[in-house]
């Protein structure tokens, strides 16, 4: 168990997650009309953005989604979808084992399914501003990403790693795309 201020907390996630970015870029598809291995695995499948445009991992990739009209649009109705989201992070982040011979116990994983809510609507907010330029959702990124900055003080069992392994990068992306904006 590791407990660190708020700002070297921060600070450690987000290099981490930028060690992460890395090898994710190989994972990008050539082909617009296909999802990286990364984004099927990831997506939500009831997010209206899971059937945008998946994960955007280069430049090339976000510049084809910004002149799609179909892209944008399904960008727009996600992101109004979420409304003004309210974040729900947690101080604790200790899972349970929740891994049974059957599958997973759901109930026993609130916290791993709050974050993976939360970083997928902060990334749908932030992927909305930088095809948009629309500042409130900028901001709304921002306040999703900065609840789970203050609010979470600890990450303890094994069974928990998967959840920042999961979500980082949808965090890491949302955090770079909106860091800056409005302030």
């Amino acid at each position: 168990m590791c407990r660190l201020s708020a700002g070297r907390r921060l600070g450690t996630i987000l290099c981490a997650m930028v060690l992460m970015a890395a090898p994710l870029t190989a994972c990008s598809s050539d082909d617009p009309g296909k999802h990286s291995a990364i984004s099927q695995a990831t997506a939500s499948s009831d997010s209206t953005l899971a059937s945008a445009q998946g994960f955007i991992l280069t430049h090339q990739h976000l510049e084809r989604v910004k002149s799609d009209a179909g892209a944008v649009a399904k960008i727009r109705q996600a992101s109004a979808e979420l409304g003004a989201y309210t974040p729900h992070p947690v101080a604790e982040l200790n899972l349970l084992d929740h891994y049974t011979s059957t599958g997973t116990d759901e109930e026993l994983d609130q916290g791993s399914q709050d974050l993976a809510r939360d970083a997928n609507a902060a990334y749908v907010k932030a992927l909305s501003y930088l095809v948009t330029g629309n500042t409130d959702d900028a901001g709304q990124a921002q306040r999703i990403l900065d609840a789970w900055a203050t609010t979470l003080q600890n990450v303890g069992t094994v069974q928990v790693t998967n959840a920042p392994n999961f979500n980082g990068p949808y965090l890491l992306a949302a955090a770079t795309w909106v860091r800056g904006v409005g302030g």
